[in-house]
């Protein structure tokens, strides 16, 4: 909270020059574009983006048998179960 009400105070007195004004202004958008492309190369980096996408093919597919009638009833299921002990 502190930090927060220490950032608008100094907001508040660039705001009452326009030079300052104009500098945070084109600090602030190079902060966000930095955050931005640090934020692309760590999601291009992420070594789950492959299974993700292979996680949601396979989810669409599951929904797609489903709703075509194939899928096991509960009782199968704990037959299926009963062999993994």
């Amino acid at each position: 909270m502190e930090l927060r009400a220490s950032l608008l105070k100094e907001v508040a007195a660039i705001i009452a020059d326009d030079d300052l004004t104009a500098e945070a202004l084109k600090a602030l958008k190079a902060l966000r574009r930095k955050s931005r492309v640090a934020r692309k190369e760590q999601e291009a980096e992420s070594p789950c983006k492959d299974e993700i996408e292979c996680i949601k093919k396979r989810a669409e597919s599951a929904l797609v048998r489903y709703k075509q009638g194939e899928y096991a009833s509960q009782d199968e299921m704990l037959k299926r179960t009963e062999r993994w002990k």
